[in-house]
């Protein structure tokens, strides 16, 4: 299941999240990939995980508006 710190099993143990990350926006699972937007201080980055939290992908840097 995402949650805004990462992804939890069925038991509630947090299994995939993103330390760094000011703040993430995650979709669910489907087909054993997901789509997380990953937002930091001045940059977010979109990617595609699979179920072990390994990124397939990963979008170049998206730069924060202020405001």
């Amino acid at each position: 299941c995402p949650t805004t710190k990462g992804y939890i099993d069925k038991t509630g143990k947090l299994v995939i999240n993103f330390p760094d990350a000011s703040f993430i926006s995650p979709e669910p699972f489907s087909k054993g990939f997901a789509f997380v937007k990953v937002f930091y201080t001045e940059s977010a980055y979109l990617l595609m995980i699979d179920t072990k939290g390994k990124t397939l992908w990963k979008s170049k840097p998206i730069k924060i508006m202020a405001g």
